[in-house]
């Protein structure tokens, strides 16, 4: 079966790049993997129903599972675009298509890429084949000119995990399809070859949770700048979590103390606790204190929760945003409840609950706005809400009244989201937008909720296959020195939905990603002890 797989966002419209998956591209099965895609350089354009016959070509065998797109009916902005990309990897609206392009097909790591043109001279060239059987059947045919996306593709680079094999197939249509049928019909007589790329992927789902725990806790949970912020406060507790669950990692966090201590400062503390993002860049203190045995640290999650002041009845408590956007359901839900746990004092417990009902973003459809007034589902907001009600859920004593409609919106919301997890294992940008780039932030946040939830009992085995599809995408974008694949850069609450789409995706090195990947990691290796 052939159903519609979008490949990103055009920049001109912001309507879907479309694209066609297969419905064994992202099964177990032992297949060849192919992506067909048709040249966007090319003035004579396939239509649509041509491209859709040669789909239906790959169809025909059982050998073969594949994702297609025909660029060149979609006016994409690819005028002298490179590849790979090297403008960072922002999603800006005069520059996205080919960096959508690039990370579409690099991710899903094909064996190869088969691209079509329509011509007066029937060609054939290959990309990357050298030490391959392609290279005895087809190499008596070549093209002169080089296709840059077929050459990079092909070619080791730091933007893809790894090469992947081309072939370009030029002529008439007919000529192509005959071209097309000869080269299923060989590819089909043959085992299923993988592409080093794929192999990457494929090696890196493999790795342990403990193995990728320890690979983020070399680059993140190292530091704590100021003014202070949750990005790192997450990867320092996700730090002090490993060594709680691997005997051998424990000395390894003797660090911690040393460079956190300045927040003991009153001036310090005074100076770094302003707003949400601040107080919840202290989420460690009561781990480490239950690792030192330093009684100070739980003081300091006391005294940071006292910060947070009511102001009445439906309105959001200071210092938290007065239209209860859905980082500060975080934020207030992991210190409160610490708070709570320490000292058991029902304030802390009645403010965190009351935000939570108060808020009223939670679409009928399940999912949640960004804030009240700023009504776009975007990825990382749902991530920090799945987060705020799986921090609350495990501090609300189960006895407590309000403990079970909490759940039912908990789980109205975890379903809404499995609805639309993509076949990657991943959540996107904006959640109601097909196409948005695949965000590893608040995939490894909703990850790390559904696992925590399942281990708790809250959900059950249809939410935890999820969090494992979760899992395998957030593995295939860690790579072994813990840098990561499209983490959406720091997002205040956007006045468009425009302005969702143009945030940046960050490569690389990223706090953010790094500090929800290794609570991920950890409550995963967790859910095995």
């Amino acid at each position: 079966m052939i159903v519609e797989y979008p490949v990103g966002i055009k920049s001109f419209d912001e309507s879907p790049i479309t694209g066609f998956k297969h419905s064994e591209y992202h099964s177990d099965e032992i297949l060849h993997r192919i992506i067909l895609l048709s040249n966007y350089e090319h003035s004579e354009h396939i239509s649509d129903s041509e491209f859709s016959e040669l789909l239906e070509t790959l169809n025909q065998s059982n050998k073969i599972t594949f994702l297609g797109s025909n660029f060149n009916q979609q006016n994409l902005n690819l005028n002298n675009k490179n590849f790979p990309p090297t403008n960072g990897f922002t999603f800006e609206n005069d520059s996205s298509d080919h960096v959508y392009i690039w990370r579409w097909i690099t991710m899903e790591s094909p064996d190869f890429v088969i691209l079509v043109n329509l011509s007066s001279e029937e060609k054939i060239k290959l990309y990357g084949f050298e030490n391959h059987h392609f290279i005895h059947n087809f190499s008596k045919s070549s093209a002169d000119k080089t296709n840059n996306l077929l050459k990079s593709l092909s070619e080791k680079n730091n933007q893809s995990p790894g090469k992947i094999p081309s072939i370009e197939l030029s002529g008439s249509f007919s000529q192509i399809k005959i071209q097309l049928q000869n080269l299923i019909q060989f590819i089909s007589s043959i085992d299923a070859s993988t592409s080093s790329a794929r192999k990457e992927i494929q090696r890196r789902q493999h790795r342990t949770a403990n193995e990728v725990s320890k690979i983020l806790s070399k680059v993140y949970g190292h530091k704590l700048d100021q003014p202070i912020n949750y990005v790192q406060g997450v990867s320092i507790s996700g730090r002090i979590r490993l060594a709680q669950l691997d005997n051998n990692y424990p000395k390894a966090i003797d660090d911690i103390p040393e460079f956190v201590s300045f927040i003991l400062n009153e001036n310090q503390f005074t100076q770094n606790t302003q707003t949400g993002p601040n107080l919840a860049g202290l989420c460690w203190a009561d781990e480490l204190s239950d690792t030192t045995g330093d009684k100070k640290w739980m003081e300091l999650i006391i005294k940071t929760a006292d910060i947070y002041e009511p102001r009445g009845e439906g309105l959001s408590p200071k210092p938290c945003d007065p239209n209860f956007g859905c980082e500060d359901m975080f934020f207030i839900s992991t210190m409160l409840g610490r708070a709570y746990k320490i000292s058991k004092n029902e304030k802390y417990l009645n403010t965190l609950i009351n935000y939570l009902n108060d808020a009223n973003t939670q679409h009928k459809n399940g999912l949640f706005y960004h804030n009240r007034v700023t009504p776009y589902f975007w990825g990382r907001g749902n991530g920090f809400a799945a987060l705020a009600y799986a921090e609350a859920l495990h501090y609300i004593p189960d006895n407590h009244s309000i403990k079970k409609s909490l759940i039912e919106k908990h789980i109205n919301h975890i379903n809404a989201l499995i609805k639309i997890q993509t076949p990657t294992g991943m959540w996107t940008q904006l959640l109601d937008e097909a196409g948005t780039y695949q965000e590893l932030s608040a995939t490894c946040m909703i990850g790390y909720s559904i696992t925590r939830g399942f281990k708790s009992g809250i959900l059950n085995e249809y939410h935890m296959n999820s969090a494992k599809k979760a899992w395998l995408g957030t593995l295939s974008r860690i790579d072994d020195s813990g840098g990561l694949v499209d983490v959406c850069t720091g997002t205040g609450f956007q006045s468009t939905k425009s302005d969702y789409f143009s945030r940046k995706a960050e490569y690389g090195y990223d706090d953010r990603g790094g500090s929800m990947a290794i609570w991920f990691s950890t409550e995963m290796e967790n859910l095995l002890t």
